[in-house]
């Protein structure tokens, strides 16, 4: 991931990728989603959210310099990690698209 590679702190840096790249997790973390059932509730789901909530965290960052957009990242990246194993994988298949449209049929 693209903003794990960004974390200049190098212990954050070191355990955001060495758990998101740890083979055993990768594979749950990609294909999961983020929530049974309110956001993201589809196959690639935890991926969609954490990549979104990064482009926040370096938004925010920005916004206000006074935060450490290290630990931004890294809480972003790691904050649903165990949702990977908690969120069964044969999740509806509803893509963000048809979720949105029949919600708002």
């Amino acid at each position: 991931m693209e903003y794990a590679g960004s974390i200049a702190n190098p212990w954050l840096k070191k355990l955001t990728t060495s758990i998101i790249s740890d083979p055993a997790i990768a594979a749950k973390y990609k294909r999961a989603p983020a929530a049974k059932v309110m956001h993201h509730a589809y196959l690639g789901g935890l991926l969609e959210h954490v990549i979104g909530l990064c482009g926040l965290a370096k938004q925010i960052a920005a916004h206000y310099p006074e935060l450490d957009v290290d630990l931004l990242l890294t809480a972003a990246i790691l904050h649903d990690v165990g949702s990977s194993t908690n969120c069964a994988t044969s999740a509806p298949s509803a893509t963000p698209s048809k979720a949105n449209s029949s919600a708002t049929s």
